[in-house]
């Protein structure tokens, strides 16, 4: 048996105390066999998980998708490849450049202002459920275009499609399913009036063009899908994990209460620090080696982004 015979990045092990797997595996066996979830290899170390994310020829998202184990829908443009992935990035990034966030600036501090005046003068709280998640579905949801009737049960969904992956199948189906039926209704919805502008991303994708033709309902969907992973789950780690990390290390900061405003580098090495979104994966596409270790088409890796960005 070796390192990484029974490593499973979904167990509770790796979720509460993941960092002296990863170093072992990194230090010891930086491309491990596991046997869990049918095989897959974990890539660990920063130059073989960073050449595997650059080779989308060799390593390649589409087909199985990047969930080990696979996620029970296509996410779109996650689980593509060049160029179907840059002509989908193509349709959503003009909502998330610095300019488009930057408008909608007066708007996102007035929701962090109304989460925290409530929690002023208070001895503690729980930060998580007071601030870290319910603030990024409050900003997004509506953005995305999804009516505020819909929004709680949209967040729970989410959260039990990222938490109970490969631990509870039945809570992952029930959710996948109250996420597809709720998309699948709000499109019919738009369907049936599309004179109407409601100014949310949503509308964008109806009257965007993908390679030279509207996009399908599926591809909405799939679209919409991964957009609220990160509007409901990725963002939510984010802000609390790098919470943890200025709690638990009080050097830093008091170093960046000084700062006005912080610097970008800072965010980005929390960002770092947490990898919210730990890992995808890729499936070979031909005869290679990675870290000396020989693959085979069809062989799945998982690029662990967290233990490569801790190296």
């Amino acid at each position: 048996m070796t390192l990484g015979t029974d490593f499973d990045h979904c167990s509770v092990e790796q979720v509460t105390n993941p960092f002296p797997a990863w170093k072992a595996l990194r230090d010891h066996e930086p491309v491990a066999r596991s046997e869990c979830h049918n095989g897959f290899y974990v890539l660990t170390r920063y130059e073989d998980v960073r050449r595997a994310a650059q080779d989308t020829t060799t390593f390649s998202s589409a087909g199985v998708g990047t969930g080990i184990p696979p996620q029970p829908f296509t996410l779109i443009p996650i689980d593509t490849d060049p160029p179907d992935q840059h002509d989908y990035r193509t349709i959503i990034n003009p909502a998330f450049t610095a300019a488009a966030v930057a408008a909608d600036e007066q708007r996102i501090r007035d929701i962090v202002i109304s989460l925290i005046q409530p929690l002023a003068g208070l001895d503690e709280f729980e930060v998580v459920s007071r601030l870290a998640r319910p603030f990024p579905p409050t900003i997004t949801l509506g953005f995305l275009g999804f009516p505020e009737q819909v929004r709680e049960e949209m967040t729970h969904a989410i959260d039990d499609l990222t938490h109970l992956r490969g631990v509870n199948q039945e809570r992952i189906a029930e959710a996948g399913t109250a996420v597809l039926q709720t998309i699948t209704a709000l499109l019919e919805q738009r369907r049936a009036d599309p004179a109407s502008d409601r100014g949310d991303l949503l509308d964008s994708m109806l009257h965007a063009r993908f390679q030279g033709r509207s996009l399908t309902d599926l591809e909405l969907t799939q679209l919409m899908l991964t957009l609220l992973f990160g509007a409901v789950e990725t963002t939510a780690t984010a802000l609390a994990g790098s919470l943890l990390y200025l709690a638990t290390h009080p050097d830093t900061q008091h170093q960046l209460r000084g700062q006005h405003p912080i610097s970008s580098t800072a965010v980005d090495e929390l960002i770092r620090w947490v990898s919210p979104l730990q890992a995808l994966a890729r499936t070979v596409t031909k005869d290679t080696e990675i870290g000396g270790c020989p693959l085979r088409p069809g062989d799945r890796i998982l690029l662990h982004w967290a233990a490569a960005n801790q190296d």
